[in-house]
Formats: C-alpha cells, structure tokens, sequence
C-alpha cells in the first residue's frame, strides 16, 4: 500500500475527506449512508477549523501535483475534484493508522476473514489482502485471516468499497486450534 511520506496533516485529512464521498457511493442502504454522513461531517467541521483558505488550497495542489487526486475544471469557476486510485489507498492507510491507534485490550475472541475473490477481480483481491494486514489481521493461510481486534467495520468499509461483500465471510470465534503462534504476534498471554 502506497502512502507518500511528507504528507501534512492537512493533505491527510483532505485524502480522508475524499474518500468519505466514495464511501457513500458504495453505501448501499440508508443508515450506511448516514453513517457517511456524519463521519464526514465531523471531519469537515475539524478542516473548518484548521483550514485557513491559503493553506486549503495548498493542500488541493499539493495533493494533485503527488497524483492522489485529480481536478476536472467545470464551467465557471467550480471543479471537480476526484480522488485516484492511489489517493484510495493512502486514504485506507491513513484510516487504518487512526483506527489502530484506538486498539483496546483483547477480548478473548478472534476475529477471522475467509475470502474467495475471483481471479478475474485478482487487482480486488491483492487490495483486499493488502489492507486486511492494515487493520492488524495476519494472514493464517492464502484467503484465511485472522485477527485479536474487532474489525468488523473495517472489513464490511473495505468489502463495501470493492462490492466483494459476496466473496467474503466474517468469523467470530472463541478458540483457535495451536495459537501460541499468533498470540505471540499480538504480545498475547
């Protein structure tokens, strides 16, 4: 995964903002969508009051001219502004950084993704995998992963993001067969 160093904390926070509207357009029901919805309002009143107008700006070129997004000039003044493929993908690690820094203690339970993603999707499923080892899932064997945190959000977000919610199963489970291996990986006692 691909996150360009010297990023600013306001380039992070516009990355993440972006990727908040393709996140809604994947948000197939309502209160998926609401949830988008306020998440992206609490960012956009963090920006407000951050955000100087000068810097703003900054921020959208310096984005642009490092190719993590894209400006499409519309009549008038306006534009659009679209976020690329590898500005998604900074936006993931950036979220993954932020959720991982709230990791609590253990549970007891292990969280486990088992995906079957077509070899015609394969680009999918190498940024499925990729991002799962983000949000702290270790890979128990190809397609099995498994992690001590709940990540259900972040897998459904990421499922959601690529519709490959079909592909996908989620697991909760007490108990996992030999996991001295994996619970020294978590500094698990």
């Amino acid at each position: 995964i691909f996150m360009p160093r010297g990023l600013s904390k306001n380039q992070r926070k516009l990355l993440v903002l972006l990727f908040s509207g393709v996140c809604f357009g994947c948000a197939y029901t309502p209160q998926m969508q609401l949830r988008v919805i306020r998440e992206t309002k609490k960012a956009l009143e963090q920006i407000n009051n951050e955000f100087k107008k000068q810097s703003f700006n900054s921020a959208i070129n310096s984005l642009h001219r490092s190719k993590l997004i894209t400006i499409k000039k519309q009549a008038g003044k306006t534009g659009k502004i679209i976020l690329t493929k590898k500005g998604q993908q900074a936006a993931i690690f950036e979220k993954a950084i932020k959720d991982n820094k709230k990791i609590k203690k253990w549970d007891g339970k292990w969280r486990i993704v088992i995906f079957d993603i077509p070899e015609e999707i394969r680009e999918v499923r190498d940024f499925f995998r990729s991002n799962l080892k983000l949000f702290n899932f270790t890979e128990l064997q190809r397609s099995v992963f498994v992690s001590p945190y709940d990540s259900k959000k972040e897998v459904k977000y990421l499922a959601d993001l690529h519709n490959v919610n079909k592909y996908i199963k989620f697991i909760v489970a007490e108990s996992i067969q030999n996991d001295k291996a994996i619970k020294k990986l978590y500094n698990i006692k």
